[in-house]
């Protein structure tokens, strides 16, 4: 069985009928646009339906449009060309272009014409087949050709029709929603690859009758071109937070070591001060030392001999002021060594407090909520027995005669100024 791609592409916006009808001109002909034609083979190609779009347009959404029209009191607002109005729309789809080719230049370079026309025919009753299977695409014009170098293929172009609108005529030319009324429910382009995929798997099975079997092409190995383009951003933000994580391990392997420097040109120094500072102290034995006479008559002068290493110790110790000054100085910068690490030690600590204190407004916070739940359920107590007072005042007043009343006032009045004279209000400000 033969192994051939498939392809199946689809276009908006307007089509060159004239050109895949080869209803052109001799000098339209001889263009660059057209040399790729041999004319000699034309007369092989398939003319499967050829009308003119807008006889489509009469026949498909007249009588939407005279519906329309009918309901339109303003003259301004009735359409006298729904093709033209169409064709200025930003949201409808005036037609829409199939290409179906079978195969690429190779394969048929090698191959007779005889098994091209057969390959042809196919395809124009795998085009014919579409315009049976498919009510809301209305097939106006449709020719497969096989004057061309390379794949035979067909170009049909379709008006898509979608029913049921509420605004405007109830009969519109909407590609998506002609495919969603077809069953093809995916949203977005999915629905076209839904599409797409459907009518591969038809021309395959007209192919299967030529021995022609579909091989993948190089763009079918990328499912979909999102999902591969979110793909390639994923792994570059990985590669960026990867060299992040690297420069970071880098900073801190470059901080370690000249941590590490610091600490031992700390003890290098602190060693050589030692050493210098011992040998400072060291006394000077004379014990080990030779006196000699050296010279003639008044030239005669008395001469220390001196064994050679006490004598560098002796060198050692007078160079040793010099030094000494510069030593302490590198001193001084080291000490700030410590004071870097007594700082970081003091952060440390602060960092704990801030810690001790956090946990200690968590405490008193769920210790301010607890009273708080206290002072509501003590205030729900508080209005529990105002209201029970109102519903008791409320008999009182309802069942009492006026005389009872007066002399229950009095006696509750009588009771109140007795309580105030024996010192029972003392602690309330009656004023306020």
């Amino acid at each position: 069985m033969n192994q051939m791609t498939i392809s199946f592409k689809t276009k908006t916006g307007m089509t060159n009928i004239r050109h895949n009808n080869r209803d052109l001109s001799e000098e339209e002909f001889k263009s660059n646009e057209h040399k790729h034609i041999n004319r000699a083979l034309s007369h092989e190609n398939i003319t499967i339906i050829k009308r003119d779009i807008k006889e489509v347009y009469h026949d498909e959404f007249d009588d939407a449009l005279n519906t329309y029209n009918s309901k339109q009191r303003r003259k301004d607002r009735k359409i006298e060309d729904y093709y033209k109005h169409v064709k200025k729309s930003k949201t409808l789809d005036l037609q829409r272009e199939f290409v179906v080719s079978v195969g690429n230049k190779s394969d048929w370079e090698k191959m007779d014409f005889n098994k091209k026309r057969k390959v042809g025919e196919a395809l124009a009753s795998y085009v014919r087949d579409f315009n049976e299977r498919h009510d809301h695409l209305v097939i106006y014009n449709a020719v497969v050709h096989l004057d061309e170098d390379g794949a035979p293929h067909a170009h049909f172009n379709v008006v898509p029709i979608a029913d049921g609108y509420k605004n405007g005529l109830s009969k519109q030319p909407s590609f998506s929603k002609a495919l969603l009324q077809e069953g093809f429910k995916e949203k977005g382009r999915g629905q076209l690859k839904q599409f797409r995929d459907h009518e591969i798997d038809r021309i395959q099975y007209f192919m299967k009758n030529l021995n022609i079997e579909r091989k993948l092409g190089q763009t079918n190995d990328i499912k979909d071109m999102r999902e591969y383009k979110e793909t390639m951003r994923q792994i570059e933000l990985q590669k960026q937070q990867e060299e992040k994580e690297l420069q970071h391990l880098k900073n801190e392997v470059a901080n370690m070591s000249e941590e590490l420097d610091k600490a031992k040109l700390e003890d290098e120094t602190i060693n050589a001060m030692l050493r210098l500072k011992m040998i400072s102290e060291t006394e000077v034995d004379k014990s080990q030392f030779e006196i000699k006479e050296r010279g003639l008559f008044n030239n005669r002068e008395r001469v220390v001999i001196v064994p050679e290493n006490e004598f560098d110790k002796i060198v050692m110790k007078a160079n040793y002021s010099p030094l000494s000054n510069l030593l302490n100085d590198f001193k001084e910068s080291i000490l700030q060594i410590g004071f870097i690490k007594k700082l970081h030690s003091t952060i440390s600590s602060l960092k704990n407090v801030i810690r001790e204190l956090k946990a200690e407004f968590q405490k008193e916070k769920a210790h301010l909520e607890n009273e708080n739940q206290n002072a509501w359920s003590k205030y729900f107590e508080a209005k529990k027995e105002a209201d029970n007072y109102k519903r008791f005042k409320s008999e009182f007043e309802r069942y009492l005669s006026e005389e009872e009343k007066n002399e229950i006032s009095d006696k509750i009045y009588e009771r109140q100024e007795a309580e105030i004279e024996g010192g029972l209000w003392q602690d309330f400000d009656l004023d306020r």
